[in-house]
């Protein structure tokens, strides 16, 4: 599905591998450029290596895939042979461990020891090439969330009435920018943006504080933009965030883990705030651009810091 506007707005349904190949400015990039302008410039040149997977981010990953893309989860995903697993990770000592066993340890294998463990690693990665690598008891808990997002999204929104994963791509006077919301349903004059967060936060309290961290007002705004460039009826945009506790993996995951959600919204007054500082944001780097400073703002500067003594 492709909607196109006079001035090429407009929302597709493309893949999530073709999406993040766009050239478009997308929310993660604002952040980057928050934390970092020379970062920012170095990620945009292709001289920042992607992010290496870990466990937390595969789950999060697989979560998005069975709950948004279901035909596609079993061929996302390559489960560690159950015999490989490790359960004794008790040793004398690291001098005790040769290099080729800690190197099988922290991929969870262990059905042979030595350069032929780490052989039979190589093998099965090669063999689950673009698949992520997960044990069993991971998958499990995938599952668990899933079920445990499908009843509360239920009490959101009309999913059927959705669009799901929708590509957002539009372009105002600062250039040109992309989206990509969980869902989407525009209802007349008004939408609703849903994201789905797996976090490691315990509490509703706890998420606030991983939220501030990580700048999620600025992709309330730049989400909310989009879908008003790209649907001009709409005046009114909700976006609410529905985060769901991702607990430590443990072997003796059960199917009825009580997985903590919430659904979470900005105040208006915030949203206000967010959507001009949003905007500065990309006069900023449209200035950058063509200055070609990409200094940090602390770049130059003595900073005085103190020792604590004990």
């Amino acid at each position: 599905m492709s909607t196109t506007a006079a001035n090429d707005n407009r929302i597709e349904q493309i893949p999530a591998e073709e999406y993040h190949q766009r050239p478009e400015l997308s929310r993660s990039q604002i952040k980057r450029f928050l934390d970092s302008p020379r970062d920012f410039h170095a990620e945009m040149m292709g001289w920042i290596p992607p992010l290496a997977i870990n466990d937390k981010l595969a789950e999060g990953e697989l979560t998005h895939t069975l709950l948004l893309e279901p035909h596609k989860f079993d061929d996302s995903v390559a489960i560690i042979p159950e015999t490989w697993i490790i359960d004794d990770l008790e040793e004398t000592g690291p001098d005790g461990i040769d290099k080729e066993v800690r190197l099988l340890k922290s991929n969870g294998a262990k059905n042979t020891r030595g350069k032929d463990a780490e052989q039979a690693w190589r093998e099965f990665e090669e063999a689950n090439a673009g698949r992520i690598i997960v044990k069993a008891e991971q998958i499990a808990k995938v599952r668990g969330m899933v079920r445990a997002l499908g009843d509360n999204l239920g009490r959101l929104l009309h999913v059927e009435k959705a669009v799901v994963e929708p590509s957002l791509i539009w372009q105002d006077d600062l250039g040109w920018s992309r989206a990509r919301p969980d869902y989407l349903l525009v209802m007349g004059e008004s939408a609703l943006c849903v994201d789905i967060k797996t976090t490691g936060a315990k509490s509703s309290w706890e998420f606030d504080k991983f939220a501030q961290k990580l700048g999620y007002i600025y992709q309330d705004a730049h989400y909310s933009a989009g879908v008003r460039a790209v649907f001009p009826a709409v005046k009114h945009v909700d976006f609410v965030f529905l985060a769901i506790h991702n607990p430590p993996t443990n072997r003796d995951y059960h199917e009825n883990y009580p997985h903590k959600v919430w659904a979470k919204q900005y105040d208006e007054a915030d949203r206000l705030t967010a959507a001009s500082r949003w905007r500065e944001v990309r006069e900023e780097i449209a200035e950058r651009t063509e200055s070609g400073d990409w200094s940090d703002p602390d770049e130059g500067k003595i900073e005085t810091f103190k020792h604590y003594w004990s």
